[in-house]
């Protein structure tokens, strides 16, 4: 599990008036059906909210990799990593989420005999903008109109 304390002051959060918006993306997200860590509780306590989510099994970008993979294997591996990001953000504003993804904002799963890229996931979804009518056309768009409402 993941305990996050909700950053109020992110603008789409701010502008969502909603400080559970990331977890609702991520839940919308998950029932297009795409892959991201599922959300499991949100705490409320005078003021401060947290969000805690599943945590997603991998390696994030920015942690120490050690000695066991070499620098030009790092290399391939954020290429890899980064095409696929790339694949994952073009499908995700076909259906309507925008983001600027960055390789730091995903968790990676390697093979680990051959160090390639073998899913990666995205877990920091709280500068997501949404485009309501792109939404609307998906199977799920007559789930939309509680997030709609809370972000007019």
């Amino acid at each position: 599990m993941v305990c996050k304390r909700v950053n109020l002051l992110k603008s789409d959060v701010r502008r969502a008036r909603d400080p559970f918006y990331e977890l609702r993306i991520m839940q919308l997200v998950r029932e297009l059906g795409f892959v991201t860590v599922r959300p499991l509780a949100r705490i409320a306590q005078r003021g401060v909210y947290y969000s805690i989510t599943e945590k997603a099994e991998g390696l994030r970008w920015v942690q120490r990799w050690g000695t066991e993979i070499k620098k030009d294997e790092r290399t391939r591996i954020r290429a890899e990593a980064k095409a696929i990001m790339v694949q994952l953000e073009v499908a995700l504003a076909e259906v309507g989420i925008r983001r600027p993804w960055n390789i730091k904002d995903m968790i990676m799963q390697l093979d680990p005999d051959t160090y390639t890229v073998q899913a990666v996931i995205p877990v920091d979804w709280e500068r997501v903008t949404l485009d309501f009518d792109r939404l609307q056309q998906t199977p799920i768009g007559h789930l939309l109109r509680e997030l709609q409402r809370r972000k007019d």
